[in-house]
């Protein structure tokens, strides 16, 4: 004796061939992969802005009280330092004849202290980011944020910073 399973023909005549199936779904699963590839893409854009570079930190305004971090004759013209300004440790750099630059000496990484390199550079030796002495900006990481500046001018024969 064969054993004979009923078929439904109604319910076989309902269910579609692959190529129907997809071409009847085609709509919706494009416009969740969409949607979904544009949050995906949406996500990474955000993740890369918040990883890359930024531009240089604000230039500040000189207000609260100065304090002298150094003597002007011994900060040469293109040469850097590194200096305090009460417990705000800072590097120094000095463009030019009337102008000296003050960037805080906190990594903006991991926190460590920033210290004078060589051309022009400020370095991190702890996961080894390096910093442009005339803006404060990342040239390599992993840091990602520029250093913070602080206001400073030369006023006589002193530095002077304004935390």
């Amino acid at each position: 004796m064969e054993n004979k399973t009923p078929v439904n023909n109604a319910a076989a005549a309902e269910v579609a061939s692959p190529a129907e199936h997809d071409a009847a779904h085609q709509g919706c699963c494009a416009s969740r992969r969409a949607v979904l590839g544009g949050a995906v893409m949406g996500a990474a854009a955000l993740g890369l802005a918040a990883c890359g570079p930024s531009g240089p930190a604000e230039i500040p305004e000189a207000t609260g009280k100065p304090e002298a971090v150094m003597k002007v004759s011994d900060l040469a013209v293109g040469s850097q330092a590194s200096a305090a300004a009460g417990q705000t440790k800072l590097v120094l750099f000095r463009p030019s004849e009337k102008e000296v630059l003050a960037f805080s000496a906190v990594c903006t990484h991991a926190g460590c202290e920033v210290s004078p390199g060589s051309e022009n550079r400020f370095h991190c030796p702890c996961h080894e980011s390096w910093f442009k002495a005339e803006d404060g900006t990342v040239i390599s990481g992993p840091a990602n944020a520029p250093l913070p500046r602080f206001a400073c001018e030369i006023k006589g024969e002193d530095i002077l910073v304004y935390i």
